[in-house]
């Protein structure tokens, strides 16, 4: 169980976990909408109106159910009951710091990018399908494998890309082992306690690495006395 933590506490699985999860959760409750709709009036042959319900019903859901996924992953207590003092604070260096309100809101700024291709695969494949003579929920089901198996493999790339700027950074500020990419921002050794590679600290600027190098001060010479003028000379 301690294994399974820690892989879901890295910040990229269970974004990903989360947003599938939370597609599926949100699925039932759009399904039973589209369905209900029949009896509100909305015919078969209005499939676009259909397609809006689909959408607008399964974005109220998928967000609501995001943010409670999101907030337990990321921010919840369980990651110190599961995780000891070093794993508890594993997270990716490019959203490390950030509320919940802000890491929630990044993410969810980031599908809002990629929702065009997840909406324009899921909804056209579900028109298609319905159009073939499919039933308004099962195409409906069909279009949204297509569509978030889509949109997830874009949205890893793109977190993957952030992690790598991010790490290739901290490596640069010899915050990450140059051997294994251990963090070392909380470790107060002289040695990465994972491969025993020695740790070459940056000093802060203006700070010498050797105070035995740094310059001598100059001697001040004594300024030659100048004696005021008696009176009368």
């Amino acid at each position: 169980m301690r294994r399974f933590a820690r892989w879901y506490a890295r910040r990229i699985v269970n974004v990903n976990v989360n947003i599938v999860l939370a597609g599926l959760l949100a699925l039932p409750p759009t399904a039973l909408v589209v369905h209900f709709s029949r009896y509100w009036g909305v015919d078969d042959h209005d499939k676009v109106l259909i397609l809006a319900i689909t959408w607008v019903t399964d974005i109220i859901f998928d967000v609501a159910i995001y943010f409670v996924l999101h907030w337990a992953a990321n921010h919840g207590s369980w990651r110190n009951a599961w995780l000891d003092k070093a794993e508890h604070v594993i997270v990716e260096p490019a959203y490390k710091g950030m509320s919940f309100v802000h890491d929630a809101g990044l993410v969810q700024f980031q599908r809002l990018v990629i929702s065009p291709v997840l909406y324009v695969l899921w909804l056209g494949s579900q028109y298609m399908l319905m159009k073939a003579g499919m039933d308004r929920v099962p195409a409906m089901a069909l279009g949204w494998v297509l569509g978030i198996s889509t949109a997830r493999t874009i949205h890893t790339l793109w977190m993957l890309r952030e992690e790598r700027i991010s790490r290739e950074r901290r490596l640069s500020a010899r915050l990450l082992c140059t051997r294994c990419g251990y963090d070392l921002s909380l470790v107060t050794s002289e040695a990465c306690p994972d491969c025993g590679e020695p740790i070459r600290r940056v000093p802060p600027p203006g700070v010498m690495r050797d105070p035995e190098s740094a310059p001598t001060p100059r001697s001040r010479e004594p300024e030659p006395k100048t004696h005021a003028a008696s009176p009368g000379t």
